[in-house]
């Protein structure tokens, strides 16, 4: 078809020579609409007769923009059909006439760049002739070479084609090529920099290490120096072989980040796709996102704070939030119209042909655009070359054959057989969890519930052998193995003192509350992991599980669920142990939120966590941090809150009982009971303890019994109403969690009452060190507890309103609706000059937005003329086309109060509140004619004076006081005569000059009022909040759901994080919803979020070595006033948290209050 007529090219549109010809116009010829992820020849013809070939050069930006691409070609006789490639996800219009490309004349480009397009389809052929000198200097550099399944003459020409491509491997990590085809912009919430940190301080001697970095990036040409505001600190990470990583901490960035949702390919239509071919080969590129160049004011937004200054990022860093999305954009373009023989999953790039030749030709052309782009691929990442059978996306392709990957399943296949009954239920609830799917569950697992029986020996038959054969295979297909979709994931871990374990669920195609399995993981920990503390092992069962199912989980949200609720308080810390530093920075590099979730809820992740072989280990594969934050998908890592803000399975239903046995195990296995054991046995203080803390110890062991049943008890003194002393549980480590939840928050035992109570109640039965500080701090934070307070703690200072001529600012506002008059009138339109405060007011039949608007031009403007503001609330009919059309046309400017703040537009409120008394007293009982009383009560007002102005509204607008029917009866208006021509401009004089005297004798006597009101409000009012960007607030539930009890509905919503504060204004965002409309509030209306500061519970006095390690991962005490722990006695601290001032602002006598 194309073979006289389009050439396409191989060779960098840069080797076009310079021309003096001027480039020519290539438009479509007919419309064409492209399908999506689909490329189609376009009938294109160019402006004007040119009888010399053309090449095409320079694409439309506007095709950029939708990210279409138009392959290189040479056009003969002024029309040709260009190819032209939509990787996109909906389909794309190409109109007749539309500007698609620029030529120029071929004569000007070098012809030995050009092949025809026929000869882009021979197998081969080299432009570098293969020799032994040319393996030689590429296999160094790509080892894969030596594993292609190819032969000597195939291998010759593969090294080869690297070696003519060699420009396109990067050689180190500051090697980088530069992605400049569209810049990559960084949209925002708000345009106001977050809060600037100070810079961490940089140990001594890491500066060294730390200023070869930053001079490298500089040489190539990554950062810039800057004076941006938005800045970000520097986090060191220690390598395991001793050097240094320099990481950004992107959050306060990554917060206020609008979300880029760009499409990704579902796993199973690509696995589908490239199945069945001979040849695979898979590419990296070299520190992929720092090759894609950022907008000016993108690059502003990503600021970097060090020892030496401030730098700002030129090219995209790690660690941002969309950074998943920018990068496959960008590759979509890049390998666009390559689709049938290449595919990019995000940083994942895999080439696959039937046969070598084609694979040749194929990784040319993906290499050509690397040329053509300026990217470069990861030398050290080309690992897999002309390979017949590979891994890619945790599945194992072969031939036509792909399947999960065996180590997706090898946790379950190697399942070692129970040998007690403990290690028999742990697998049969793992079993359990997937009952749904498996047909006859009790049938097949009858054998194994057999040794559950009263009085049963374990005895380990063929028939417990075949059931535990059979549940294992069902495990490990389908439908409790299901393939991934492209849909959010389900993280569940766990770690026992042996090993990790986590399987990864996805919601059920066919039952949205149902989960079923993807995977599964398994290890055994090594003697010296085995000794690290329940946080090292929790949190590294978290890394270790994302990093085995990275493949899988890479571009979609995955939520981790952990029996572990510290990590919950730890990870928010700036501050934590150097062993956990890399695993925090790691774990930002992912798209996921950390839930916690009961032990007894999470039996897969359990039973996996305890199967790995304990006589198994393993040598600590734990890659360094280059390796861990190479291409993060997202530094958006969100923690949820200690206590949710649903009700959870761990506040709902009775508490479970605690029997002495599971008490006692509990306590043998927590340190600080474990360590009371040993003294009251042996009077052995722990090690390393000092003198105070022995002091301290001495204080609790003193009054520590162990009863019959083995358990630990606190013996208090006898009660003063009483002669016997009482016992308490001493609470392990583990128990105080439940224990607090059911005598707060369940339904039972609970109530969700304050601090003291909770404590009264708990204190009876259970003790544990620092439990009051615990309590009150639990209570505190309680999001519950928090929106069920219908009190508000704060109240803004007022803030008058100023005008500075008549009619220079106007109120408006709609009362009704009343009852229909005869008239048809239902509503009562009010304006009021907030200067001389001069009312008009009208009845309207409606509220639309039409007759309001021509209420407002008929009574006010075409009478008085244009005001230069007009303030309203935020109603339908004052925000309709009409009205706002009006003041755009006479350039009015338009304000509107705070939602649900009445004392934003409180000038209309006060006119109300005297207007509908004046009609009350005049219309009739049927009250059909309050209408006609309305021109009557507006006159009466504006001829009364007003307190605030010491005058009348009538004479501040005309100078004159009006003429009543009593005067005319009277007779004693001397002033109403005929004047002369003369006398009549002396009365004009002083007419003006009173009415400017009056102006400013009303101002004044205003500003006056003013100050002695805001004096008398700010002396009565409440503390004002003291809020910044990012704080945790909740909202005052002014609407409640419609056919909901206001007095049982909660009377505060939340949480919302503060994104801008302009007082006595906040614009705040849902924290569950961040992709909601932001929303503009009143600081009155709202409250600061109390959370913990720190871990759940406060540790007890544990040896130096213990307490180092907490304080290292930021767990403090918090010392309350008036509270000794060495005394007994139930303590009264100074405040509580529900004991707050009287509200002076009652809402059954409060005067109502004016303030915008």
């Amino acid at each position: 078809m194309a073979g006289d007529l389009v050439k396409i090219l191989c060779a960098s549109t840069n080797d076009i020579e310079s021309s003096q010809d001027d480039p020519v116009a290539v438009r479509v010829a007919e419309t064409t609409i492209l399908p999506p992820s689909s490329e189609a020849f376009v009938p294109c013809f160019t402006d004007g007769d040119h009888d010399a070939p053309l090449m095409l050069t320079t694409q439309d930006d506007r095709l950029f923009d939708k990210s279409l691409m138009v392959t290189p070609a040479v056009i003969n006789t002024g029309r040709a059909s260009i190819l032209v490639a939509n990787p996109t996800s909906k389909p794309e219009a190409l109109y007749k006439g539309k500007h698609i490309s620029s030529a120029v004349p071929l004569y000007r480009c070098s012809s030995t760049l050009c092949t025809t397009w026929s000869d882009q389809h021979r197998p081969f052929i080299g432009k570098v002739i293969p020799s032994p000198s040319t393996i030689h200097d590429i296999s160094p550099r790509i080892v894969a070479l030596s594993h292609a399944e190819v032969t000597d003459d195939q291998r010759e020409q593969l090294a080869a084609l690297f070696y003519e491509f060699r420009d396109r491997i990067s050689t180190d990590s500051y090697d980088l090529g530069s992605y400049e085809d569209s810049e990559i912009v960084i949209k925002t919430t708000t345009n106001s920099p977050p809060t600037r940190f100070r810079p961490p301080r940089i140990p001594v001697k890491f500066q060294k290490e730390l200023d070869e970095h930053i001079n490298k990036l500089l040489r190539a040409g990554r950062i810039v120096e800057s004076d941006t505001p938005w800045v970000h600190n520097t986090v060191l990470v220690k390598k395991k072989n001793g050097s240094l990583r320099v990481c950004l901490d992107f959050r306060p960035l990554n917060d206020v980040t609008i979300p880029d949702h760009y499409p990704l390919p579902r796993i199973e239509d690509i696995l589908a796709k490239i199945a069945g071919h001979k040849y695979y080969t898979t590419l990296d590129l070299a520190s992929g996102y720092m090759q894609l160049l950022l907008s000016p004011e993108s690059q502003e937004k990503c600021g970097w704070v060090t020892h030496r200054g401030i730098y700002q990022f030129v090219y995209l860093p790690f660690g941002l939030k969309n950074a998943g999305a920018y990068f496959s954009r960008a590759m979509s373009r890049i390998l666009a119209g390559l689709e049938s023989n290449c595919l990019a999953y995000l940083d994942d790039i895999i080439i696959f042909d039937p046969d070598f030749p084609s694979h040749l030709l194929s990784l040319r052309k993906v290499f050509h655009r690397f040329r053509t782009f300026n990217i470069k691929a990861s030398g050290k990442k080309l690992t897999e070359i002309a390979r017949s059978h590979i891994t890619f996306l945790g599945h194992e392709i072969s031939g036509s054959v792909y399947s999960p990957a065996d180590r997706n399943i090898r946790a379950i296949q190697d399942f070692p057989t129970p040998t007690t009954i403990k290690a028999v239920k742990g697998f049969v609830g793992m079993a359990n969890f997937f009952r749904k799917f498996i047909a006859n569950f009790a049938s097949i697992a009858s054998p194994l519930y057999a040794l559950f029986k009263d009085k049963a020996t374990f005895v380990w038959g063929i028939e417990q052998e075949e059931a535990f054969q059979r549940l294992k295979h069902l495990l490990t297909s389908k439908p409790c193995l299901a393939f991934p979709q492209d849909k959010e994931f389900f993280l569940h871990t766990d770690g026992s003192q042996n090993a990790v374990g986590a399987a990864l669920f996805q919601n059920s195609s066919q039952d949205d509350h149902q989960l079923v399995a993807v995977g599964y993981f398994s290890k055994a920990l090594s003697d010296s992991q085995q000794k690290w503390s329940p946080t090292h092992i929790e949190l590294f069962a978290i890394i270790s599980a994302l990093r085995f199912f990275k493949a899988t989980i890479y571009g979609n949200h995955t939520t981790v669920f952990s029996d572990h609720r510290p990590l919950t308080f730890l990870l928010k810390h700036n501050k934590t142990h150097d062993n956990l530093t890399r695993w925090v920075v790691e774990l930002q590099s992912y798209d996921v939120t950390i839930e916690y979730l009961k032990g007894s809820s999470n039996v897969v992740a359990d039973a996996l966590s305890r199967a790995a072989n304990p006589q198994v280990r393993f040598q600590d594969d734990t890659p360094d941090a280059d390796d861990i934050i190479e291409f993060p998908v997202s530094i958006n890592s969100v923690f949820t809150p200690a206590f949710p803000k649903q009700p959870t399975l761990c506040c709902l239903g009775p508490p479970k009982a605690i029997h002495p046995y599971d008490a006692l195990v509990e306590q043998k296995r927590d340190p600080f009971c474990s360590a009371l054991f040993t003294f009251i046995s042996s009077q052995r203080f722990p090690d390393d303890l000092t003198d105070e803390q022995k002091r301290n110890w001495i204080t609790i062991a003193e009054h520590c019994v162990v009863r019959k049943n083995g358990c630990l008890y606190y013996s208090n003194p006898p009660r003063p109403s009483t002669s016997f002393k009482f016992d308490r549980l001493v609470v392990p480590e583990k128990l105080k969690e439940p224990v607090f939840l059911a005598f707060h928050s369940s339904p039972s035992a609970g109530g969700h009452f304050n601090w003291k109570k909770t404590l009264a109640k708990i204190s009876r039965k259970y003790f544990w060190p620092h439990m009051v500080e615990d309590i009150f701090a639990l209570v505190r934070a309680c999001d519950a507890c928090q929106r069920k307070r219908p009190n508000r703690t704060n109240q803004e200072l007022l803030l008058p309103v100023t005008s500075g001529a008549i009619f220079d600012k106007v109120y408006v506002d709609l009362t009704g609706p009343l009852h229909i008059t005869e008239g048809g009138n239902r509503y009562i339109l009010a304006m009021i000059v907030h200067f001389s405060k001069y009312v008009i007011a009208c009845p309207l039949p409606d509220c639309s937005a039409i007759t309001v608007a021509r209420a407002i031009l008929n009574e006010c403007i075409l009478k008085f003329g244009v005001m230069t503001q007009l303030v309203s609330d935020n109603a339908s009919y004052f925000k309709g086309d009409v009205i706002e059309s009006i003041g755009r046309f006479l350039r009015i400017n338009r304000y509107f109060c705070t939602p649900y703040h009445h004392e934003g537009n409180g000038a209309c409120e006060r006119v109300f509140a005297t207007f509908h008394p004046m009609l009350r007293i005049y219309i009739s009982e049927n009250q059909l004619d309050w209408d006609q009383y309305v021109s009557a009560c507006t006159f009466m007002y504006n001829t009364s004076v007003h307190t605030s102005i010491n005058n009348t509204p009538f004479f501040l607008v005309f100078g004159r006081d009006p003429v009543f029917n009593i005067d005319l009866l009277i007779q004693h208006d001397s002033q109403r005569q005929t004047l002369s021509f003369d006398e009549s401009q002396l009365y004009l004089q002083n007419l003006v000059a009173s009415l400017h005297a009056a102006w400013r004798a009303a101002a004044r006597f205003n500003a006056t009022r003013r100050e002695a009101y805001k004096r008398q409000y700010d002396r009565t009012h409440l503390a004002p909040l003291s809020i910044k960007v990012g704080d945790l607030v909740y909202l005052r539930n002014l609407a409640p759901s419609v056919g909901l009890s206001q007095k049982l509905a909660f009377p505060w919503l939340g949480q919302f994080r503060v994104i801008e504060v302009n007082p006595p204004h906040l614009t705040i965002i849902s924290v569950s919803s961040p992709q909601s409309v932001p929303k503009k509030v009143h600081m009155n209306q709202v409250k600061l979020c109390n959370l913990l500061s720190g871990p759940v519970f406060t540790t007890p006095w544990l040896p130096e070595v213990e307490d180092l390690a907490l304080s290292a991962a930021g767990a403090t005490d918090q010392p309350i006033d008036g509270y000794n722990h060495t005394v007994i006695a139930q303590p009264t601290p100074a405040s509580s948290p529900d004991d707050s001032a009287p509200h002076s602002y009652y809402p059954r006598s409060r005067s109502r209050r004016t303030s915008l």
